[in-house]
């Protein structure tokens, strides 16, 4: 239902419920709480796999590393004790006098050895922890920054201990490049190893080697003069593996996000379609045969709409058809016609006889209590044909005109007879309900806005002009009128469907015999002395 339906209420002097606020919920933005969850799980999932190479590779290298300081150790150790043995003399002697001019000892051989050992043995117990025990993606996401804060721990240790030849900081560059390439780290979880490896490197420098912020209280003065700006400068030795990861996961979420709504796309039109054909087996079976036809044809604006029809026929030869139209579109709307349906069976059950005035009466009263508060509201039309007594009685809450074409083509219109409903409570409404002659032959089309607020390339609505002058000057059989004025829609509309339209058809036979009726071509007539009305 548009808007001017909704406004239909405050043109006649009922004021409009204001619409709640709202929900500023992170649920309701487009990453919701499971697109994030989905996202985490997606991320532990790769960090463990890509821990595991990390560590691996980093547990090669720290063998490696081990196995060239023992060597070293070893040839250092028969150079200088084992002299019988001329090749070992020859060869160790030549490596421990290399060493020598490197400044290399046997000290610093065991401090390295003792920082490879460290290594090892960090690199081995994070990698059986995360294979055997499986953490939690928090837990093992403080192991992969344990492992790159110990290895720069391990630098600064070197570098403290005055071992030579130590790249420092630049071995924490490595193995902090190393996990960014490896770990599916964020920008921000990159740069926390990065913040406490030159936190403590800084105070290594300022208070264990000697160096001072003061001297005298004074100037800044270091015992090196470009320590000052190694300190200032060492921010940099994480920049590579930052920009990497932002890079990373700024591409890993593009491509999740897409992957995710592209499953979230399919995943909805799979249940739009079934949710349209559970909506759709509400709507009732076209009556083709008897003394009262019921016809009508259906576009949703999307897979299910707000527009619907429920018929109902009681023993006593009655048919009644209710004709509601929801604000709204798509699913809240479909949701509320579920609702309706639900309150028309009951309607019905307990009074198969419900006069129109009834009904809608009824109707305004559970719209009022129940919906009104969200904000939804109904148009309705509810019409009873007593082809015994040849009689339609119909009352309208705020729902477009019908049309009453009788089997000599004059022109009757049923404008709304009460407000939308919801608008007032139960005891404001009063449904004014019509009688009208309803012969042989005589047909009555009833249609949503939908069908009426449909707009051409110009801009120009169909209105409820152009219905009139459709019924007015076009032939059809009966049970066709929904088709045709469907058609004439359609064929008016320029662009996407901008609302749900229903067209409905309740007619009388003009024949019956044995409850069966046919319609002879001869009775279909032109409307006499009317001018078409243009839309």
């Amino acid at each position: 239902m548009s808007r001017r339906a909704e406004a239909s209420a405050e043109d006649r002097g009922v004021p409009r419920k204001p619409k709640p606020a709202r929900s500023l919920r992170p649920e309701s933005s487009p990453f919701t709480a499971d697109f994030r969850a989905g996202f985490e799980v997606e991320t532990g999932h790769l960090l463990r796999r890509r821990f595991l190479w990390f560590a691996g590779v980093l547990l090669l290298f720290s063998i490696v590393s081990y196995g060239i300081i023992l060597i070293a150790m070893l040839l250092m150790w028969r150079g200088g004790l084992l002299a019988s043995d001329d090749e070992a003399i020859h060869i160790g002697q030549a490596f421990s006098r290399f060493l020598a001019r490197q400044g290399h000892d046997a000290a610093s051989e065991i401090v390295l050895l003792t920082g490879a050992m460290t290594s090892t043995l960090v690199y081995i117990a994070s990698f059986a922890y995360v294979w055997f025990r499986k953490p939690t993606s928090g837990v093992l996401l403080r192991i992969t920054m344990a492992v790159v804060i110990v290895d720069g721990f391990i630098a600064i240790f070197f570098r403290q201990q005055g071992v030579p030849n130590q790249i420092g900081l630049g071995q924490f560059l490595i193995s902090h490049f190393l996990a960014s390439l490896f770990l599916p780290w964020s920008a921000r979880q990159a740069i926390i190893p990065v913040v406490i490896v030159l936190t403590a490197s800084a105070l290594s420098r300022l208070m264990l080697e000697g160096h001072t912020l003061f001297n005298g209280g004074h100037a800044l003065t270091f015992t090196r003069d470009f320590d000052h700006v190694w300190i200032l400068l060492s921010p940099i030795v994480g920049l590579p593996g930052i920009a990497f990861c932002w890079i990373r996961q700024s591409r890993r979420f593009q491509r999740y996000s897409l992957r995710y709504f592209r499953d979230r796309y399919g995943e909805m039109r799979r249940e739009l379609v079934d949710a349209r054909r559970l909506h759709e087996s509400l709507f009732p079976p076209p009556i083709e045969s008897g003394p009262v036809r019921v016809a009508y044809a259906y576009e949703p604006m999307r897979q299910i709409g707000g527009d619907f029809l429920y018929t109902h026929q009681s023993d006593s030869g009655r048919t009644s058809v209710v004709l509601i139209d929801v604000t709204g579109h798509g699913i809240p709307a479909a949701l509320t016609v579920n609702r309706l349906h639900g309150e028309l069976e009951r309607v019905f059950g307990e009074n198969p006889d419900a006069t129109p005035g009834e009904v809608l009466k009824l109707l305004n009263r559970y719209v009022h209590l129940t919906l009104s508060s969200h904000s939804v509201y109904v148009t309705a039309i509810c019409l009873r044909a007593d082809p015994a007594r040849d009689e339609l009685v119909y009352a309208s809450g705020g729902h477009p005109p019908a049309f009453l074409r009788a089997v000599d083509g004059s022109i009757e219109q049923l404008d709304s007879t009460t407000f939308v409903l919801g608008a007032v409570p139960d005891s404001g409404f009063d449904p004014e309900p019509r009688t009208l002659r309803f012969g042989a032959g005589d047909t009555l089309i009833a249609y949503t806005d939908g069908a009426t607020e449909c707009r051409d390339e110009s801009g120009r609505m169909f209105n409820v002009a152009g219905i009139q002058r459709l019924v007015a000057t076009v032939d059809a059989e009966s049970g066709s009128w929904p088709e045709r004025i469907r058609g004439a829609v359609e064929s008016h509309r320029f662009g996407p469907i901008a609302d749900d339209t229903l067209v409905v058809e309740l007619g009388r036979a003009l024949a019956s015999v044995a409850g069966e009726a046919s319609t002879p071509t001869g009775a279909r007539r032109r409307v006499r002395g009317r001018s078409p009305v243009q839309p």
